[in-house]
């Protein structure tokens, strides 16, 4: 029996997925028939509980692989010495890269703007809430498709292999988000790509991390704009779009826009100024 699941005393590839699946996807339908279909998920305090919950299942489903497999549950992505300083600058980079986006699309004249009527306190702690909130959904989705999947499936098949495999899984979940374009899953697979080239580059998940939840912080609160085909309520400002959907992103938001694809230079050049840093590294790694 023990060769069925074990292999030179490592657990099988298959079966730690399977495990590490059923974890995740058990105790998020618990989650889902105890508490969330009683919440309202547009507003701050409901979303920040609930994705604080799905971070928490991921967080013990990887801790639980772990124990099994014998390492340090950060081994998933989320060691090195850096993570502070990868957290700040990809969530600086993120925020910097949407913005740039949104100027795009005002400039263009493909979207205006309107101020909510908010009192300063309000903008304050609803900005915080959203801000948790977000850090919570990269938290759950990096650590879930980037974290032990990853690490399990690619050295089985390959880094890239394994990146492609998820990101099609990234794409998948997105699909039942209302207001979704086929241009808007395609630029969702393109950055859950961005975010597996992040992770060869740095070794870790917290420059993804910062990136996705500064990103989405700034569609839903900031800007106001849709996220995915979903809108949030409780934002700083609202955000109108105009004229055709392929260049102002429709009901998807701006990343449904062609624009968002070239605004990704940004943190290309970031990425690519870390590669040159750590590519005696990694080419010793993959030798």
């Amino acid at each position: 029996m023990r060769k069925i699941f074990f292999k030179n005393g490592e657990l099988r590839t298959g079966w730690g997925i399977l495990l590490f699946v059923f974890i995740v996807v058990s105790l998020r339908l618990a989650q889902y028939f105890v508490l969330t279909r009683h919440l309202t998920l547009t507003h701050p305090p409901d979303f920040l509980l609930e994705e604080a919950l799905r971070a928490g299942i991921v967080i013990f489903a990887t801790c639980v692989m772990a124990r099994v497999e014998g390492r340090s549950w950060l081994t998933y992505g989320l060691g090195g010495a850096s993570r502070t300083k990868l957290l700040a600058v990809g969530s600086a980079l993120g925020f910097a890269t949407l913005s740039a986006l949104v100027a795009t699309l005002l400039f263009g004249g493909y979207a205006t703007f309107a101020k909510e009527p908010t009192t300063l306190a309000w903008i304050i702690l609803a900005g915080i809430a959203w801000l948790l909130a977000f850090y919570a959904v990269a938290f759950f989705e990096e650590l879930l498709l980037r974290g032990y999947l990853q690490y399990a499936l690619g050295r089985r098949i390959g880094f890239w292999w394994a990146a492609l495999w998820w990101s099609a899984i990234f794409i998948w979940m997105h699909t039942g988000n209302d207001g979704e374009t086929p241009l808007g899953l395609a630029q969702t697979g393109i950055m859950a790509l961005f975010f597996c080239l992040s992770l060869r580059i740095t070794g870790s998940l917290w420059w993804a991390i910062g990136f996705h939840a500064s990103w989405d912080w700034a569609e839903s609160f900031f800007y106001g704009t849709a996220n995915s085909g979903m809108r949030f309520g409780y934002r700083l400002l609202t955000e109108s779009s105009h004229g055709n959907p392929l260049w102002s992103g429709g009901s998807t938001g701006p990343e449904g826009s062609i624009f968002s694809l070239f605004v990704l230079v940004i943190p290309c050049i970031w990425l690519a100024l870390q590669w040159r840093r750590s590519k005696p590294s990694i080419a010793k790694e993959t030798a």
